[in-house]
């Protein structure tokens, strides 16, 4: 998905259209918006002790596309 996203952007920017940029923050709204309700689901988890919501928690803050 993020290949693809990027290859959008870059043919956006490459036919000169401005809709590129929009478009770039559109994805990264979204990816931030992933990963805070990523994060509240994790710490709202029963199953998960804390050490591992911990674990969690910084694995999508620092390495959200792969913790994802």
């Amino acid at each position: 998905l993020s290949i693809l996203t990027i290859s959008i952007r870059l043919f956006l920017n490459k036919i000169h259209l401005q809709v590129g940029n929009l478009f770039l923050l559109i994805i990264h709204v979204i990816y931030v918006a992933f990963v805070i309700i990523a994060i509240f689901e994790i710490n709202g988890s029963k199953r998960i002790n804390s050490s591992e919501k911990m674990m969690w928690t910084v694995g999508f803050i620092f390495f959200g596309s792969i913790t994802g």
